[in-house]
């Protein structure tokens, strides 16, 4: 018959059809694999950043030294009071 011939074609035809449009498919995905990947790199890098900028101490430590001295001198029934020394350091 005519028909099974021209079937066969058809079907071989599909066949072939099928298989470039799957080729097609694959490289779209190859090609946003490495989109998500290159993305996915740059949100890695840009959280570092971002942790680094937030951890970084800016904090700064003001230590304050008070020296104070008292001397009592007695002398004869006399008591005398030396206060302040050394100035008040700030």
């Amino acid at each position: 018959m005519i028909l099974e011939p021209a079937k066969r074609r058809i079907d071989d035809l599909n066949e072939k059809a099928n298989r470039l449009k799957l080729d097609v498919l694959r490289e779209a995905q190859a090609q946003n694999n490495a989109k998500i990947k290159s993305i996915t790199e740059q949100a890695v890098i840009l959280s570092a950043e971002d942790a680094n900028r937030l951890l970084t101490s800016t904090s700064t430590i003001v230590i304050t030294t008070n020296a104070k001295t008292t001397s009592i001198t007695q002398v004869a029934g006399t008591t005398a009071v030396v206060d302040n020394l050394f100035p008040r350091l700030t």
